[in-house]
């Protein structure tokens, strides 16, 4: 039999078994503790009370992480130091295409060669990209948190 058939049987099963429990739930009507004579007051009074707890934060740890704009002018040194080993980097004809992955996003970093007149010819970031649902700020500090909790985890 192959998973996916197996899977099927089994929801099928787990189905029936909830529809069955919801039926015997609903036919039992115990009442035996709270008398009808009994005044409002009590009836209350015996109500279990819902506490009203708030879930936990899940807040996200600031990072030092650069702005997007401070991004532009970087060297490949400086982008290692600020990120680590990029995940992807494409070489063509004096243009390098760096890219950063988070769960939430990726860093795209064009990194080009000023001009072959300038004597300081290096490569260096000028333009970046962000895909996914974050904003570049927010897509930058999810790429530092990470790198982070890799290198010390």
């Amino acid at each position: 039999m192959t998973i996916a058939k197996t899977l099927r049987v089994f929801s099928r099963i787990l189905a029936l078994g909830s529809l069955a429990l919801l039926v015997a739930c609903a036919g039992a009507d115990d009442t035996s503790e709270i008398s009808s004579n009994a005044p409002a007051t009590e009836i209350e009074a015996v109500s279990p009370e819902i506490a009203n707890v708030a879930p936990p934060e899940t807040a996200v740890p600031d990072v030092d992480a650069p702005a997007p704009d401070e991004l532009i002018g970087l060297k490949p040194v400086e982008l290692s130091e600020a990120f680590g080993t990029a995940s992807l980097v494409r070489k063509d004809r004096g243009t390098e295409i760096w890219q950063y992955r988070a769960r939430e996003c990726v860093l795209f970093l064009f990194l080009y060669t000023k001009s072959s007149n300038n004597a300081d010819n290096a490569l260096s970031v000028r333009h970046i990209d962000v895909r996914g649902d974050q904003k570049p700020t927010e897509c930058i500090k999810s790429i530092v948190r990470e790198r982070g909790s890799r290198s010390h985890g």
